[in-house]
C-alpha cells in the first residue's frame, strides 16, 4: 500500500500549497488601502470651508471603523454611503456632497483596511456587506437618527453591500446600488479568470477561505436574496450598470445581470450606455471630465516613461497633480444624478 502513502502525501501537499497560495492572493489583493494626495479626484480639504463633517467611529467585529456625517441637520433622510474596493470614501464626495445639497444628511464611512479605519488589510469581496451591518446597527442605536428615512447607496463593493446588507434585518427605505455585484465569489471568480485562467485552480481554494473567514451562510450573501426579501418593508430599489463595465460584466457577475431572478416590484433599472461613460466607474462624469482625466492618465504614462522601472518622485507626482484642474477633473454627470433624484421623489423620499 505503499503508493497509496504516496498518494495522499501527493496530495496534502497540493492542498497545502494550493491554501498558502490562496492565502498570499487575498493578501495582495486585498492589501490596506491609505489613498493617495496625488490625484485629480477632490477629497475633503478641497471642499471643507463650504462642507462640515462631524467624526464618527463604530466597531466591525473587532475593529474600530472611522466615518463621518455630512449634512448634520438636514432632514429629508439619511444616506448611509459604502465606497469602492481600493478606495475610501472621500473619493465619493461629488455624489455624496450632491445628496447633502438635496437635502440629506450622510453617513460615510470607511471599510475595514481603508482610509481612516483599523484594520491590516481589507479582507474579502464580502467584508463590505459586514462593515454595512455594522454601520446599520450603530445608526439603529442613535437617537438622533430615529425618525429619519434610511438610504443605502454605494459603488462597486459597495454597490453589493448596499443591496446584500437587504438580508438583514435592518429598516431602510430605499437602495441605490451602482456597479454591483451580486455575490462575492463569482466576482472573484470572474476577475481571476479574466486575469488569467490558470489560476483557475485556486478557485475551490478561495471559496473554502472565504467560507472559512465568514461561514457558509455570509460568505454567499446575493444582492438578489436581500433585494426580494427586502419587498416585505417595501423597500424600493435602483440597480445601475454601465453596459461596457470592464470590472464587474454587465452580463456576468452584476446585480443587473441577474434581473430575472428579482421578484422585489419595486425594482428600477438603470443602464448607462453612453460611449465613454458606460464602465466601471466614469458614469459618475461629465463627458468633459471623462476625457480629462484619460488625457491626464496618458501624461502621467509618459512621465513614468521616462523613470523606467523606477517610481516617480515625490516632488514630481506632486507637481504634475497640482498643475491639474480638479473642477473640470470632478465635474459630476447631471445623467447620474437625475436618475438617483428622480428614483428617490418617485418614491416619496
Amino acid at each position: 500500500m505503499l503508493w497509496l502513502k504516496i498518494l495522499l502525501i501527493a496530495v496534502l501537499v497540493v492542498v497545502v500549497l494550493c491554501l498558502i497560495a490562496s492565502e498570499v492572493m487575498y493578501h495582495m489583493t486585498f492589501k490596506r488601502y491609505n489613498g493617495t494626495p496625488y490625484t485629480t479626484v477632490k477629497l475633503y480639504n478641497d471642499y471643507k470651508e463650504n462642507y462640515p463633517r462631524e467624526l464618527i467611529t463604530f466597531p466591525s467585529g473587532k475593529y474600530n471603523l472611522q466615518g463621518y456625517i455630512y449634512g448634520a441637520g438636514n432632514t429629508r433622510g439619511l444616506v448611509v454611503f459604502t465606497h469602492g474596493i481600493f478606495s475610501f470614501h472621500e473619493e465619493y464626495l461629488s455624489i455624496m456632497l450632491h445628496m447633502v445639497d438635496e437635502g440629506f444628511q450622510v453617513f460615510a464611512f470607511d471599510i475595514k483596511g481603508c482610509g481612516r479605519s483599523e484594520g491590516k488589510n481589507c479582507r474579502s469581496m464580502t467584508q463590505s456587506v459586514m462593515d454595512l451591518h455594522a454601520a446599520l446597527t450603530f445608526i439603529e442605536s442613535q437617537e438622533r437618527f430615529r425618525g429619519l428615512k434610511v438610504i443605502t447607496m454605494g459603488h462597486s463593493w459597495g454597490g453589493f453591500a448596499s443591496a446584500a446588507v437587504l438580508n438583514f434585518s435592518h429598516k431602510i427605505a430605499a437602495t441605490v446600488a451602482l456597479s454591483g455585484y451580486n455575490e462575492s465569489y463569482n466576482v472573484m471568480k470572474e476577475t481571476m479568470l479574466r486575469m488569467n485562467k490558470a489560476v483557475g485552480i485556486l478557485l475551490p481554494v478561495a471559496k473554502y477561505e472565504l467560507e472559512l473567514r465568514y461561514g457558509r451562510k455570509q460568505a454567499h450573501l446575493t444582492a438578489v436574496n436581500g433585494i426580494n426579501k427586502a419587498a416585505e418593508q417595501g423597500t424600493a430599489v435602483l440597480i445601475t450598470h454601465g453596459d461596457h463595465d470592464e470590472m464587474i460584466a454587465y452580463d456576468g457577475a452584476s446585480i443587473i445581470s441577474h434581473k430575472n431572478e428579482i421578484t422585489n416590484p419595486k425594482v428600477t433599472y438603470y443602464t448607462f450606455t453612453k460611449q465613454g461613460l458606460n464602465m466601471h466607474n466614469s458614469f459618475f462624469n461629465t463627458a468633459r471630465a471623462q476625457n480629462y482625466y484619460v488625457q491626464t492618465f496618458r501624461e502621467f504614462q509618459e512621465i513614468e516613461k521616462k523613470y523606467k522601472r523606477k517610481r516617480v518622485p515625490e516632488d514630481v507626482r506632486k507637481a504634475f497633480y497640482e498643475s491639474k484642474d480638479k473642477n473640470i477633473a470632478n465635474e459630476l454627470s447631471t445623467e447620474l444624478t437625475q436618475v438617483i433624484d428622480a428614483f428617490l421623489k418617485n418614491e416619496g423620499i
